[in-house]
């Protein structure tokens, strides 16, 4: 297991190809006349994980290999992130998936799946 998302288990199978952590701090920039610029924490901080992988559906993981993740992200709950070394990164919801289907074979089964999830 590289990562886990919930019951869902990245393998070496569904390979990630990056993972991009993005931390939003809270603090924000007042103009002063004359004066520098005063720094104000106007929020609590905000974290933003971007998971981008593929599959081989064709070779290796079957048609179907992330719609767990799908299911994971219509239930609109919390799940928490795990690597494999057993890091927890926190509790995080998928608000956004994105799957993309190429090399298609002459039966139109598609042979390479990529996909992008959201976590906030």
């Amino acid at each position: 297991m590289i990562y886990s998302l919930g019951t869902f288990k990245f393998t070496t199978k569904t390979n990630i190809n990056s993972l991009t952590r993005n931390l939003d701090s809270g603090v924000t920039f007042h103009d002063r006349i004359s004066n520098h610029a005063c720094a104000v924490v106007s929020k609590k901080w905000d974290e933003k994980i971007s998971i981008e992988g593929e599959t081989l559906p064709f070779q290796r993981t079957g048609l179907k290999a992330i719609e767990p993740l799908f299911e994971i992200a219509k239930a609109q709950k919390a799940v928490s992130l795990t690597s494999g070394t057993g890091d927890y990164l926190g509790v995080f919801i998928i608000t956004s998936l994105r799957e993309g289907r190429e090399s298609f074979a002459a039966n139109g089964v598609f042979l390479k799946q990529s996909f992008s999830i959201e976590l906030r």
